[in-house]
Parts: structure tokens; sequence; C-alpha cells
């Protein structure tokens, strides 16, 4: 059955429902070309027991209707599109259907094609407030109730995947990024097989900008200046809180260098050589002769015991809960499942350093803008640099940081 409210008596009957039942929502935005915090939520279908209701406000077919009636009630609410949707409604007690599919399948929706599939036979693609609304009501109850089977809390990961990375990584694309011509906004994609987040939009790719070749001089502190900190070795000290061993604060590549080359100290080659001879070992299997040095030795014997566990399970399990099957890592060796886990424990890791720093930044007009996996970059106002002693308190519990400033990002 469907339900257009668009009365008070229709409005009334609506929240008599939603504020006590579980529901299930599906909100439609005017396009899929534009940010959602730019973009225009037109409503949502909202699903409760047998009864599709559609809430509108834009659409040409319907009598506008208050969206707010979204945000009223503490029933449990499932939310399709979860990430846009919150950038325009604050909702209580919502979980995130994408979440649970994502968990389950270890894929995504894709919302670009699903909106595509709305506009059949029909010209208006950038603008949904065209489209008939019986055509979108129809797409969409089809869409949601075969996704109905996936709607499950207790799929392995859901908790952190629900209540932290996604308001986290949504937070930060509130933030936006500065820049001389006015402020952009990115979409980090969470739904990743390991969970390390892409990041853009609009063709951008925000994770990969060259410093190079000038792609990042637009980016301009509004603040006041750009802090960036950049973790020290950051994979070699994740392994090496594994497997306990203990790594000096000083540089990670150099400690290792050391033990290479069996010198006290390094020239700038054999400083750069120890890096890439680093890589290989982590990346690439860990070589023979380095079975010597105990880092790598226990680095090895790690790697052997969650491949055969891997191997016994079908899956390796996160520390978030988050299960990743044979059948996400083609052609698989023990090397290549460590490195899966080791990206996943890197996001994990950085997703409750998050969650602490913005935190500490709540109510305070310094921003995170940009989150790039071992570095942070904030834009920071001078009234608010009394905060950066706890950031980098925060960030010194996971390994030691390495601070650049600049009002432009290409510059750092």
């Amino acid at each position: 059955m469907v339900k257009f409210v668009e009365t008070k008596e229709t409005a009334k009957e609506f929240l008599e429902e939603y504020c006590v039942k579980d529901s299930v929502i599906f909100p439609l935005f005017q396009n899929r070309t534009e940010h959602p915090i730019r973009n225009r939520l037109l409503g949502a279908f909202v699903f409760i027991e047998e009864t599709c209701w559609v809430v509108m406000n834009g659409h040409n077919d319907c009598v506008n209707a208050p969206l707010f009636l979204l945000e009223k009630g503490s029933a449990r609410k499932w939310i399709f599109d979860t990430k846009w949707l919150l950038h325009k409604t604050q909702l209580v007690n919502w979980k995130s259907a994408d979440v649970a599919y994502h968990l389950t399948e270890l894929k995504s929706y894709d919302y670009g094609m699903i909106y595509h599939s709305l506009t059949a036979n029909y010209r208006a693609v950038n603008d949904f407030s065209y489209i008939p609304i019986t055509v979108i009501t129809e797409k969409v109850s089809e869409f949601v109730n075969l996704n109905l089977k996936y709607l499950d809390e207790s799929v392995g990961g859901f908790e952190k995947y629900n209540d932290y990375i996604l308001p986290i990584f949504n937070q930060i694309e509130r933030n936006g990024i500065p820049t001389a011509y006015g402020t952009e906004y990115s979409l980090y994609n969470n739904f990743t097989t390991t969970g390390r987040p892409t990041n853009g939009f609009g063709g951008v790719n925000y994770s990969a900008l060259n410093k190079s070749d000038g792609s990042r001089d637009h980016i301009i502190s509004k603040l006041g200046e750009f802090y960036q900190y950049d973790f020290d070795g950051y994979h070699v000290r994740l392994i090496a809180k594994l497997i306990g061993e203990s790594i000096p604060d000083a540089s990670a590549h150099e400690w290792l260098g050391k033990q290479y080359f069996e010198k006290p100290e390094l020239t700038d080659e054999e400083y750069q050589n120890s890096k890439a001879i680093t890589f290989r070992q982590l990346y690439g299997g860990v070589d023979v002769e380095n079975l010597q040095i105990p880092f790598f030795e226990k680095t090895n014997r790690f790697i052997q015991t969650l491949y055969k566990d891997f191997l016994i399970k079908g899956y390796i399990e996160t520390r978030f809960g988050k299960r990743i099957p044979f059948q996400k890592i083609d052609n698989h060796n023990a090397q290549k499942v460590f490195n899966y886990y080791l990206q996943a424990l890197e996001t994990e890791t950085n997703v409750m350093a998050l969650k602490q720093i913005l935190n500490v930044l709540d109510g305070c007009e310094t921003k995170l803008v940009l989150y790039l996996y071992d570095s942070f970059l904030f834009d920071v106002a001078d009234y608010d640099l009394n905060k950066l002693e706890q950031i980098e308190s925060i960030l010194h519990k996971i390994a030691p940081t390495e601070l650049s400033k600049n009002t432009i990002y290409g510059k750092i």
C-alpha cells in the first residue's frame, strides 16, 4: 500500500506509525551530480510494515510535506544511501542498510545506477523532481523489497562501521576543503574490501592529488594555516605492535636501515635504500637474508600464522569484526592476505584516533579537512592552537608524527 503525506491528517497518521515502529527509508535527491551538501533532498520513501509512505517536498507530482517529519521519533530507522541522507537530516536511532549490505557481500550499492534505472524513457535525468512519482515509487519499492534480507545488525563489524566509521567520515566531508575558489566537498567511500577509504567527487581524487603538478595549489587555508601530521614509518610501527617488537621514536626506516647495513649511522643514500628494502619486505615478502633481523623473523611468523588461519576459516577477520573471504582476495597467498589485513588494521586504528580528534575539535573553528591514510590535514585557527597538543598526543599513541605547516597545501 502507498500513502502520500500531503495533509495534516496524513502527517499525523504517518507520525503515529513512524515514531513507534521500525522503518526503512530510501531518500530521493534532485540529482546525483551535485554533492549531497549542495544537492536538494526532495523527500523520502518510508516503509513501515506493508505501507510505503511518500514524504516529498519539491517533487512536481506531490504536495509539499515538511521533511523535519523524518527527524521525529526514536524508533529504529534503516537507511539506504545513508551518508547522503545524513548530510541533510539529523536522525536518531538510525542503522545503515549500506553497511549491512557491504559487510555481507563486500560490495557497495551503486546509487548512480539505481537512480539511472528510474529515468528510463525520461529525459529529465538530472532533475528527479520531473520523473513521475508513481514510476519512482514502483522502482524504489522493488529495490527495497529485494534488499530487506540484508538488514541485520548482527553481521560482523556492523556496530563499528555504523556507529564510528560512517559518522566520522560524514563529519570530515561536512568540514569541506577550503580552496581559492570557495569550499569543495568530497565523499569518502568506506565500502572498499579492506575498509581503506577512497576520497573523491566530481572527477577529482583527493587521495591522490599530485604535489609536483600543482594540483594541490588551489587548496588554501581559510582559517589561518594548514597543519599536516604525517606518521613516521606507519606500517612498520603497526606491525611492531602486532608482533610485540619495540621501535624507538626516531625514524623507523633508519632503525631498520642500521640493521640492514650493520652500521650505527646511515648516509642519505643508505637511508633511501633502507626505505626501498623495507617496502619490498613488507609488501613483497621477507627475504631469507633478512630473517636474521628479529623484526622480520617475527613478522614472517605472524604472516604464516595469519595465512594458515585464513586457509582453515576461509576468511580473515579484522579488529572491527569485518570478515574478508577467499572470494575477495584474488590469487591469494600469505603475503597478499597479510597486506589486506594490514590495510584494514591501518584504517580501523585511525578511525579510533579520528573519533577522539573530532571530540577535541567539537565546537572549534579548526577543522580536519583531509584524511590521507598516514597523514591528517587540519585547517587551524590561531585561537585553537591550544588544541593541537591534545591532537598530537592522540596521534603519538599510534606513532610518532612529523609536522608540516603552510597556508597552501601544495607547499607542504
